[in-house]
């Protein structure tokens, strides 16, 4: 069997950055196969956004839990496992309708609660406490998840960062959910910053380029190609010493 072009050099030391993966295993896996993975040799960091919209969220969050339990992974908070956590709290049926509709947060609902009697829908409060039962661990995963992770020449965070003395903030809201103010503007940070969140297409302007964007200003990557939406692609950023390469799996 021919080994993949990524696989020939065994001792390089790689590292993937994959970007929002929205429910879609099936993808993810496909992704890994493509870029020959190596477990346990390879360093992969999730940037958070696991769940909503595809239909399977439920296993993308075992699979990622599996892999950072198993592997060594590490996985970042996103916005919708945010949101998710908060929609379990909330007593609002504003936000309920907002998680559930506006973000796609249906789908997640239906991936955690498949199997299960279709009565429970009925109410809301008992989807709620369904969820937080029957999927107690994968839940406790998600709620323990970091906001960042840095080595010594990059942050990796879904969203963004503000500047100034950035790991310092107590609003772990900018984390998940900081959009043009960031990648709009310098990021007044030392170190270059990966980042999903906004599908790379919003940020270039262009619908139908989804791949990695590397800003002008060589301060900041964004890794999503939005993966959930028409068009949309899995995006996986390997970083060696032999500098960047850009992976993808269109859905």
């Amino acid at each position: 069997m021919k080994l993949p072009e990524s696989r020939k050099n065994k001792d390089l030391v790689r590292t993937f950055v994959i970007g929002d993966i929205h429910g879609y295993i099936h993808t993810l896996k496909k992704l890994l196969k493509m870029i020959g993975y190596i477990p346990l040799k390879d360093k992969i960091i999730f940037i958070g956004d696991y769940i909503s919209r595809g239909p399977e969220s439920f296993l993308v969050v075992k699979e990622i839990m599996r892999m950072v339990e198993e592997e060594e992974a590490i996985a970042l908070m996103g916005n919708h496992e945010y949101s998710l956590i908060e929609f379990l709290k909330s007593q609002n049926p504003s936000f309920d309708l907002f998680f559930l509709h506006t973000m796609g947060g249906i789908e997640a609902v239906e991936s955690f609660l498949e199997g299960v009697d279709s009565n429970v829908f009925n109410d809301i409060q008992l989807v709620k406490q369904t969820i937080k039962v029957k999927c107690k661990n994968e839940i406790d995963f998600l709620e323990m998840l970091p906001y960042y992770f840095e080595d010594n020449k990059y942050i990796y965070v879904h969203a963004g960062v503000r500047s100034g003395q950035w790991k310092e903030t107590t609003n772990q809201y900018d984390f998940v959910w900081m959009g043009e103010e960031f990648f709009n503007n310098p990021t007044g940070v030392n170190k270059v910053v990966i980042f999903g969140h906004t599908p790379t297409s919003r940020i270039s302007g262009s619908k139908e380029n989804n791949h990695i964007w590397f800003s002008e200003l060589g301060d900041k990557i964004g890794i999503d190609g939005g993966c959930s939406f028409p068009n949309g692609q899995l995006n996986a950023l390997e970083i060696s010493e032999d500098g960047y390469k850009k992976h993808f799996i269109k859905e």
